[in-house]
């Protein structure tokens, strides 16, 4: 459990990190949209600046996707 914390305020940290630091913030953002991209994965604008930086602790119940019939899940 108390792994669970540490984990959480590093996590935590981060993210104050980057509200404290825009242009980090967008770097971060520019990385995942290019390692998206250059693995052939589609993303909106929208959906990536709506992307969080979180534990799965955090989570909680949201751990199952839901997938379109016929989207293949790497499994």
């Amino acid at each position: 459990m108390a792994a669970d914390k540490k984990l959480i305020e590093e996590v935590a940290s981060v993210r104050t990190q980057l509200r404290a630091n825009p242009r980090a913030k967008l770097e971060v953002l520019a990385a995942i949209s290019k390692s998206l991209r250059d693995n052939g994965i589609d993303i909106s604008s929208e959906a990536l600046r709506d992307l969080q930086i979180t534990t799965s602790g955090e989570i909680g119940t949201l751990h199952e996707v839901v997938l379109p019939v016929g989207t293949p899940c790497g499994v």
